[in-house]
């Protein structure tokens, strides 16, 4: 007979943008290596931890996934912390509600980023020939200049994610 014992896990799917959510309904869901029909317990939780609002949602065995729609149309906005919880395991996830969410346009950063690709090239001949430089970095340093821009999330989501990891890795221990 073999026995295999593993240490219950529980977490929670990201379902903000950029740490904001919408008033209305919310679908919250995770995964967890718990047994099928295992019960995880969800809440909303304010300031002093009260609950502001909670569900509940089952673990379906075969997928190891939970989900559950919860309503805060009602609930003020500010800062909110969301924990799931199976009696087992735990996991927490901040986010801040507001009245809506701005979607954030990253559809021109790909754009540029061929552009980025095309100064490298340039960037060449301007060091084989001092005379030649001043002409292309004039006409590249516009298109250098708009590429700046951080592709990806930013900075505040890897924030929110890292702090997110360290919570979960507080609760573990």
């Amino acid at each position: 007979m073999t026995v295999s014992a593993e240490n219950p896990q529980l977490s929670i799917d990201d379902f903000t943008t950029n740490g904001e959510v919408a008033q209305g309904e919310v679908t919250v869901s995770g995964t967890s290596n718990r047994e099928d029909g295992t019960t995880v317990f969800i809440e909303v939780l304010g300031q002093n931890e009260n609950v502001i609002a909670s569900d509940e949602a089952e673990v379906n065995g075969s997928t190891g996934e939970w989900s559950t729609t919860i309503d805060m149309s009602d609930v003020e906005t500010g800062t909110y912390t969301l924990r799931a919880d199976d009696d087992e395991a735990s996991a927490s996830l901040e986010f801040e509600l507001v009245e809506s969410v701005s979607t954030p346009t990253e559809e021109p950063t790909p754009t540029e980023e061929p552009s980025t690709d095309e100064p490298t090239p340039t960037e060449e001949p301007t060091t084989d020939e001092s005379t030649p430089t001043e002409e292309p970095t004039t006409d590249e340093s516009t298109p250098t200049e708009t590429s700046t821009s951080t592709p990806g999330f930013g900075v505040i989501v890897a924030l929110i994610a890292l702090i997110a990891a360290a919570l979960v890795a507080v609760r573990r221990d």
